[in-house]
């Protein structure tokens, strides 16, 4: 059961890999006044916040030249959804994407600077990257369930396009 599991979580990450080939890893925490246990709220919410992100660092037309990314919802051990975002950052530098999330904390009552977490996946190795954080395999991916058929939450991932209600484009 265990092999089953690890080889779909590995096709899983190879797949996150070679579609969305991650150089960033952003944790989205939701303000206080929004923390929920109803993943379909928390979503919503993740929308509005990943909305203003773009717009602060897109500017013009952010929803045709949207930045691409792959978002994992988790409770770990509290009581509340936040969210791991994988992406890759195009041409926007390290400098662009800081300052886009001090502007959407600026923008978004009751935001902090714990609500928005940004780190860098060095030289594109997702793997030793996620398998780093907390001495976890597969961070992202530590809460999806896989039965014993290899079906497994789809729920808690979401892709950006669909989160955005955008057409799908593949790179």
């Amino acid at each position: 059961m265990n092999k089953n599991k690890n080889r779909i979580k590995n096709e899983y990450v190879n797949f996150i890999n070679t579609t969305y080939n991650p150089t960033h890893f952003l944790t989205v925490r939701l303000p206080k006044h929004w923390e929920t246990e109803n993943l379909y709220y928390a979503v919503g919410r993740l929308r509005l916040i990943m909305k203003v992100f773009e717009k602060s660092l897109i500017k013009n037309h952010w929803n045709k030249h949207h930045l691409p990314f792959i978002a994992t919802s988790e409770k770990g051990d509290g009581l509340y959804w936040h969210f791991h975002i994988l992406f890759n950052h195009d041409k926007y530098t390290n400098e662009m994407l800081q300052k886009a999330i001090k502007k959407t904390i600026k923008i978004i009552k009751g935001m902090s600077d714990y609500c928005l977490t940004l780190k860098t996946i060095e030289e594109n190795d997702i793997y030793t990257f996620l398998q780093s954080l907390n001495n976890t395999n597969f961070y992202c991916l530590k809460e999806m369930q896989i039965n014993q058929y290899g079906h497994f939450d789809s729920d808690k991932i979401i892709y950006s396009h669909n989160l955005f209600y955008l057409p799908y484009k593949n790179k």
